[in-house]
């Protein structure tokens, strides 16, 4: 089945405010910390070559990685999913994700960024609940698609 594997949420300097795995607990299969360190560096290098463009997509065997930046929050999201995944259909979740963090937390993200404060990365975990509820019209719809098939 094709679909969302894993969002994360990355604060510029690299540090992983929040991850989420779909339909495994919640649970990511690749270190955040190398993860978010990664993308972040790759994000920096790029916008130093390039005079300040973002990387949006990566593209890697049967994954692909969906980056979406929020520069006045200093963060960006990561949906990685099956290469085979429309853009699409990638585009509007990444849009859904982006308000509702943004409703939730961005009076936190940026009183820290004002006054410099670190992050605690327990604050974010909360929007479990708001990714399930975001992602289960799509669990429904194919739990209804496979029953049909009975």
């Amino acid at each position: 089945m094709e679909k969302i594997d894993e969002v994360y949420i990355i604060e510029d300097s690299g540090v992983c405010l929040f991850n989420h795995s779909i339909g495994r607990e919640g649970k990511t299969t690749v270190d955040e910390t190398l993860f978010s360190g990664f993308l972040s560096s790759i994000q920096t290098f790029l916008e130093t070559i390039s005079k300040g463009e973002k990387i949006k997509r990566i593209e890697l065997g049967g994954s692909k990685l969906l980056i979406s930046s929020l520069e006045e929050y200093h963060i960006f999201i990561v949906l990685r999913s099956s290469g085979k995944i429309k853009e699409k259909y990638l585009k509007k979740k990444i849009e859904e994700i982006q308000k509702q963090f943004i409703i939730k937390y961005g009076s936190y993200l940026v009183e820290h960024q004002v006054k410099k404060l670190p992050y605690n990365t327990q604050e974010f975990q909360g929007f479990h609940e708001v990714l399930k509820d975001i992602f289960e019209e799509e669990i429904d719809k194919n739990i209804s698609n496979w029953m049909s098939k009975f």
